[in-house]
C-alpha cells in the first residue's frame, strides 16, 4: 500500500505541476511574436532556456514514475484499497496524457514554428535550438504519459477485487 500511495502521489504532485504550462508556453509563444513586431524582450531567451530545461526535467520525473508504475504492476494484488489508489492513478494519468496530446504538444509545436519565423538576429541565434528541444521534450513526454496511462489503466485491471 506504501508504494501505492507514494506513486499515486507523485503522479497526482506532476499532474498538478503542469496545470499551468499550457499557458506559459503561449505567453511564450506571444512574447516571440511581439518580438517579430519589433518590440524587445530582454529576457525571451533566458525564458525560453528555463522552459526548455523545465520540460526536461519534467521527462526525468516522469520517466522514474513510469518506472515506478510498472514495478507496481508486478506487486499487484486483488485489493479493494489498492484498486482504488490505482484508480485514482489512472485518473491523473488520464488527465496527464491528455493535457499533453491535446494542449501542451500543440502549444510547444506552435511556439517552435513561431520562433523559427523569426530572424535569429532578433530573438537570438540559440532561440530555434531552443524551442526545437522544448518541443522534442513535449513530445518525448506525451509518448511517456501514453505508456504511463496504459499501466495504470492495467494496474486497475490487476488490483480489481
Amino acid at each position: 500500500v506504501y508504494k501505492f500511495t507514494q506513486a499515486k502521489n507523485d503522479l497526482s504532485r506532476l499532474e498538478s505541476d503542469t496545470t499551468w504550462l499550457r499557458s506559459d508556453i503561449d505567453r511564450l509563444e506571444m512574447d516571440a511574436r511581439r518580438i517579430e513586431q519589433g518590440s524587445s524582450s530582454a529576457f525571451f531567451s533566458m525564458d525560453l532556456r528555463r522552459m526548455s530545461s523545465d520540460m526536461t526535467r519534467r521527462y526525468n520525473d516522469l520517466q522514474r514514475l513510469a518506472f515506478d508504475v510498472k514495478n507496481l504492476l508486478k506487486l499487484a494484488q486483488k485489493d479493494a484499497r489498492l484498486n482504488q489508489l490505482a484508480r485514482d492513478m489512472d485518473w491523473d494519468a488520464r488527465d496527464l496524457d491528455n493535457r499533453f496530446q491535446f494542449e501542451i504538444m500543440n502549444s510547444a509545436q506552435s511556439l517552435e514554428w513561431t520562433v523559427r519565423r523569426i530572424d535569429p538576429k532578433l530573438i537570438g541565434y540559440d532561440a530555434q535550438w531552443t524551442a526545437g528541444d522544448l518541443s522534442r521534450a513535449c513530445r518525448d513526454i506525451q509518448w511517456k504519459t501514453r505508456d504511463l496511462r496504459w499501466d495504470a489503466q492495467e494496474l486497475v485491471k490487476k488490483t480489481q477485487p
